[in-house]
């Protein structure tokens, strides 16, 4: 029987980056695609249908069956894995062939036309486009110096008269947002329609049907909308391939939030940011609703920028980094908020700075934003009048505490990166100790088994081949993970007994536990680390609590021997106190701080998922758990 699939389509924007730099292009449509997969039997029944001229039971998928389309997705790219992403592209029943070479183009084609000869599937002879240099495909135009979108289907939007029905306005809105990756500010500027369209559709069916029988006209605000929007279509620009050796720029606004990337190929320092040669990459938007519009401007500036970061996590982390331009100066010290920022605001300013703590950024400040923006537009619009502005550069050198451990450590400058010449150069000074069965490449390595041999007297080469391999974008990764990844590549005698040596030295700080401090009344917590759970952290915790809070009348913990000790008791007596003990494993018994240990457990696991980091490092997550208890309501 058909059952809802958990599965998701291919983002298009990532996806299109295999295109970079290919020049050969084919495209093949599925005929009848769907019927070219066969039904499985117990789904068949349940699937049949009567008409007038009796009952009819499909034998193959039919289209737009529950989830119909991410089934036949899904098996599409089973059937053509061996190259997908390498030069195919599937979208459905519409499937792309590229590549950088003519004859990378053939070996492509010959793979495609055997793997359907397998699975007998068969492509439209009248819809297959065998060979061509740009082309069409989901309504972009492919080609190799970048991508666009199919001008048929922007003058078909343009030349449509204003809608006179919901279902009108929806299709408008719906077409224009598939486009929208190349509308510099398109969610501000549709804004108007689409509360429009919310307000007609505002029952709970929004379907085509239900949109086709309401009427509306618009006024002149949403008028104005439609006409700014099919300008923007007008003037959409190219989307270019991005390039490793580009500066990448990033430009945000919180008027309805927009952030679009650029690209220069060619920095020139001499000139300011509004005179470099820009190439557009993607534009992204929305706009603040709901407890958003209560927002204060610093978070409204800072979070176009943490949307990005986001969402083109694939685009803008890079070695090189990026630049950051906006037109909020305080938005310089978003990752230092000052003390007169309320204390929720600056909590939620340094939760979104932590997940920028892996990008490498330069922030500047960029005098009237509303012109640069409007200068942005004009030149990729291919106006020829263009409006220069100075602007003020603010950049601000971030320090990391030298007490601090580094959470992304291969970034350190002290660190150095094994390359090929440096191992064949440790290779042929341990030459002696090479086994036997390996065999020197063309490239001068020494290989054994197809793996690069690394010799076990060069300690200093394995250790970094150990950090490389342990340490990266997951954060420390764990055993297995870890000799996966060096059993991949290289071949090292008795390479799991020093792995393990490896793991056990590595530095998991000191603190091993947590006193958890909680008033019963106002419910306010504090959160200390330790090294051992003895009476001198507990006593100076609450001689810290007495010069903060003043003493409680009342102690309550568990039968602990660093709760009953002596010096705990002498310190109750002399700050006129009671000490109140509970009944071990009896956590019911004080519960309101028991219900604190499971949230901060829970918490922490989260968190830690989240940031990518280390569970060692759970240290450095406590003032931010402590804010996340002691301010949530």
């Amino acid at each position: 029987m058909t059952e809802p699939l958990a599965g998701t389509m291919p983002n298009l924007n990532t996806k299109l980056e295999c295109t970079k730099n290919k020049k050969h292009y084919g495209l093949f449509d599925f005929i009848k695609g769907f019927w070219q997969l066969p039904l499985a039997k117990n789904s068949q029944e349940i699937l049949s249908y009567e008409t007038d001229e009796g009952a009819f039971t499909p034998t193959r998928v039919p289209q737009g069956s529950c989830d119909a389309a991410i089934h036949f997705q899904a098996t599409m790219e089973k059937c053509f894995h061996d190259m997908l992403y390498e030069s195919r592209l599937i979208w459905i029943d519409v499937l792309l062939v590229f590549a950088e070479s003519i004859d990378e183009y053939l070996r492509a084609l010959e793979k495609l036309f055997a793997t359907m000869n397998i699975y007998g599937l068969k492509f439209s002879a009248m819809k297959t486009q065998l060979y061509r240099q740009t082309i069409t495909w989901c309504g972009r135009v492919i080609s190799a110096d970048g991508i666009s979108h199919d001008p048929k289907r922007i003058d078909a939007l343009t030349n449509m008269p204003a809608p006179s029905s919901a279902a009108e306005l929806q299709q408008f809105i719906c077409a224009s947002n598939w486009m929208r990756d190349s509308l510099v500010d398109y969610a501000r500027t549709i804004q108007p329609l689409q509360q429009r369209l919310d307000t007609a559709l505002s029952g709970n069916r929004k379907t085509k049907r239900v949109a086709a029988g309401i009427l509306l006209t618009l006024d002149s605000k949403e008028i104005e909308s439609f006409n700014k929007v099919k300008a923007l279509l007008k003037n959409s620009a190219q989307l270019t391939h991005p390039k490793d050796e580009a500066t990448l720029c990033l430009f945000v606004m919180h008027n309805g939030w927009a952030a679009i990337v650029t690209q220069v190929v060619e920095w020139q320092q001499d000139k300011t940011i509004t005179k470099q040669n820009h190439e557009l990459l993607i534009c992204k938007g929305g706009t603040f609703s709901g407890a958003q519009c209560n927002w204060s401007i610093t978070e409204k500036e800072a979070f176009p920028i943490v949307s990005a970061c986001d969402n083109l996590n694939y685009m803008l982390l890079r070695p090189g980094g990026f630049r950051i331009y906006c037109d909020h100066r305080n938005l310089i010290y978003l990752f230092a908020p000052k003390q007169e920022l309320k204390k929720h605001v600056k909590g939620k300013l340094l939760r979104w700075s932590l997940k920028l703590s892996e990008y490498r950024y330069t922030i500047a400040h960029i005098d009237g934003q509303h012109n640069l923006w409007a200068d942005l537009i004009s030149r990729w619009g291919g106006a020829t009048h263009t409006t220069i502005l100075r602007f003020k550069r603010i950049t601000r050198m971030q320090s990391r505490v030298s007490k601090q451990p580094l959470i992304r450590p291969l970034d350190k400058d002290a660190f150095v990166w094994p390359t090929l010449n440096e191992i064949a150069a440790t290779q042929k000074a341990h030459v002696n100790s090479m086994p036997r069965s390996c065999s020197l490449d063309v490239s001068g390595i020494y290989r054994c088994n197809g793996k690069v041999w690394i010799p076990g007297a060069a300690k200093q080469l394995v250790q970094r081949l150990f950090v490389i391999s342990h340490c990266g974008q997951q954060g420390h990764r764990g055993e297995a993970v870890m000799m996966n990844h060096l059993k991949r590549i290289f071949f090292l005698d008795d390479i799991t007994q020093r792995a393990r040596r490896f793991l056990r030295r590595e530095s998991v700080g000191t603190s091993k536990y947590l006193l958890i401090i909680k008033d019963n009344f106002s419910h306010f917590t504090e959160l200390i680390p330790c090294d051992a759970p003895v009476t001198a952290v507990a006593a100076e915790a609450m001689l810290w609590w007495h010069s903060r809070y003043g003493v409680p009348e009342t102690w309550i913990s568990d039968n602990a021997t660093h709760f009953k000790s002596e010096v705990l008791a002498l310190l109750s007596k002399m700050m006129k106190a009671k000490q109140e003990f509970v009944v071990a494993y009896s956590p019911w018994l004080n519960g309101s701080v028991e219900r604190v240990n499971r949230d901060v457990l829970q918490v922490l696991r989260v968190m830690i998922l989240d940031y990518g980091i280390a569970s060692n490092d759970w240290v450095y997550l406590i003032p931010l758990v402590q804010a996340n208890i002691n301010h949530s309501p």
